[in-house]
């Protein structure tokens, strides 16, 4: 929230209240993570190092660990030659 420049409207759809952000912004600045004046808050270099390190962390790149495959509904490789006909108890239309 604090490094993109954004609002807590996001924190509170998940399930937050107000004061709740509040707190861990308060717990943030007590921590050294973020520095607060009275014209803006902004990441520390501390709490930039951290997101840095929980970004490669959390962060895949790789599109194939995104989604797990399912194994057991994967259709066999037939050959060309066969023709496939559906159990028509199986069917639900």
């Amino acid at each position: 929230m604090v490094q993109t420049n954004g609002t807590s409207k996001r924190m509170i759809r998940l399930g937050l209240n107000h004061l709740q952000v509040a707190e861990l912004l308060n717990e943030a600045i007590e921590k050294q993570l973020i520095s607060y004046d009275r014209q803006s808050i902004k990441l520390s270099d501390l709490g930039s190092q951290i997101l840095d390190e929980l970004e490669s962390v959390f962060k895949k790149t790789k599109k194939e660990e995104w989604i797990a495959r399912e194994e057991k509904n994967r259709i066999p490789i037939l050959d060309k030659k066969t023709i496939f006909v559906p159990n028509q108890k199986e069917l639900f239309f």
